[in-house]
């Protein structure tokens, strides 16, 4: 199953990718970032965590059963992106 979201970044980038990425591994699930396209190099990498608070992004997650989509938009609630 796959559900995609609309959000904006509120607390920086550098936060929404650490939680993001911890909620992937305790779930074993995929989460994508759409809308950026981060290249593995340094330079790539500064400038996406200094995208200013209020970028909208686009969130998608892959997941197999419907409890993990639910614990995920808890997730993203209390971030509240």
């Amino acid at each position: 199953m796959e559900k995609t979201y609309h959000v904006t970044v509120e607390r920086g980038f550098a936060t929404l990718l650490t939680r993001c990425a911890h909620f992937a591994l305790a779930h074993n699930v995929v989460i994508r970032l759409d809308s950026f396209r981060l290249e593995p190099t340094p330079e790539a990498l500064v400038e996406a965590l200094a995208l200013p608070i209020g970028t909208h992004t686009e969130l998608r997650l892959t997941v197999n059963d419907d409890s993990t989509v639910d614990e995920f938009e808890r997730f993203l609630s209390t971030y509240q992106l």
